[in-house]
């Protein structure tokens, strides 16, 4: 399992890193070398074709549903699993991969580029304290406070900082379309290994045991490395006005519904 992990870990980073190398290359004109990492990225596009096949082919109706355990268990060229609960660790294994394992939903933005009418700093500051409760996480994933742990995750998908909706946004902002496909690629993916943090979803379980507390901890790691990509895309002045902002406020808004029982 944890060469799986390994696996996921470097097809996750070597994609974030060819977004990055594409953009900065597409902001510095140089068509030579963003010609070059495209083609790199075309690569790892191929890679996930044929899971991307299996995602949509026979699934009208129910396109949501993604491929059976057993199909991305022989697409990720893994052996049969024997019980319920590998099937689940694979599960999560799988989400943590994001779009880079699963592939194309990150590559393909649902939505097109509409600059919002407000300043990116307005939508950083929710993601930037999201990453501070992401430190929480991990804190209460090592010291095994489950019930802190959801509630912690909700409050970056759901009330009061609304992940998804705010860092699409913030990509949105990116007046470039290049910058924007790759910043809204990478936070879909983000979005996704969050959700994975929820280990009754995931692990079907209300306690996790030793090696899914594993998971959970490098995947915490996974998604501060991923946002920190993500903060790197956006202009350093709106950057740092959201983060007075969220400064300013992570007190407040990121403890105030929490129960610490």
């Amino acid at each position: 399992p944890m060469q799986i992990m390994e696996r996921l870990r470097k097809a996750e980073a070597e994609a974030a890193a060819l977004r990055a190398k594409l953009a900065e290359s597409q902001r510095e004109d140089n068509t030579k070398a963003a010609q070059d990492i495209q083609v790199q990225l075309q690569d790892k596009e191929e890679q996930i074709k044929n899971t991307n096949e299996l995602r949509r082919g026979g699934r009208q109706g129910n396109d949501m549903a993604g491929p059976s355990e057993a199909e991305l268990i022989r697409e990720l060229g893994l052996q049969e699993l024997e019980n319920k609960d590998e099937i689940i660790r694979k599960r999560f294994l799988i989400s943590l991969g994001g779009a880079a394992v699963l592939g194309g939903l990150a590559f393909i933005p649902t939505q097109s580029h509409k600059v919002p009418t407000e300043p990116a700093s307005f939508y950083l500051a929710p993601v930037i304290r999201s990453k501070y409760i992401l430190d929480d996480i991990q804190d209460s994933i090592r010291r095994k406070r489950w019930k802190k742990e959801l509630q912690l995750v909700k409050q970056i998908l759901q009330s009061p900082n609304y992940l998804s909706k705010n860092i699409l946004s913030a990509a949105q902002t990116l007046p470039n379309d290049d910058d924007w496909r790759a910043a809204d690629g990478l936070a879909r993916e983000l979005v996704e290994n969050i959700r994975a943090l929820d280990y009754q979803e995931y692990f079907q379980t209300e306690e996790p045991n030793a090696e899914q507390m594993q998971f959970l901890d490098e995947g915490v790691d996974q998604c501060v490395e991923k946002l920190d990509d993500f903060l790197n895309m956006m202009p350093t002045s709106e950057y740092t006005k959201a983060k007075a902002e969220a400064d300013r406020t992570k007190s407040a808004v990121a403890r105030d519904d929490l129960d610490y029982s």
